[in-house]
């Protein structure tokens, strides 16, 4: 990357570039987590500091979401 000739203006014209996330990867509740931080006194500035265990209700895991609707409706097989 040493190279500064490379026309990025030209090579991006709407001036967005972004790489798509995981698909695989959790979801953050945002608006859950902030009412949460709000209601139990934790500064936004401070929510870093949260315990892995408070943190885990605010993710939205894919594959567990989709496990769980699975069973919920029934396999093929049943």
């Amino acid at each position: 990357m040493g190279n500064h000739d490379w026309d990025w203006d030209g090579n991006f014209p709407d001036g967005v570039y972004a790489v798509p996330p995981d698909p695989n990867t959790p979801k953050v509740k945002i608006r859950k987590f902030v009412n949460w931080c709000k209601a139990n006194g934790i500064p936004l500035s401070e929510a870093h500091r949260l315990p892995p265990e408070v943190m885990e209700q605010f993710l939205e895991y894919p594959d567990k979401d989709r496990a769980k609707d699975e069973k919920s409706r029934g396999s093929p097989n049943d």
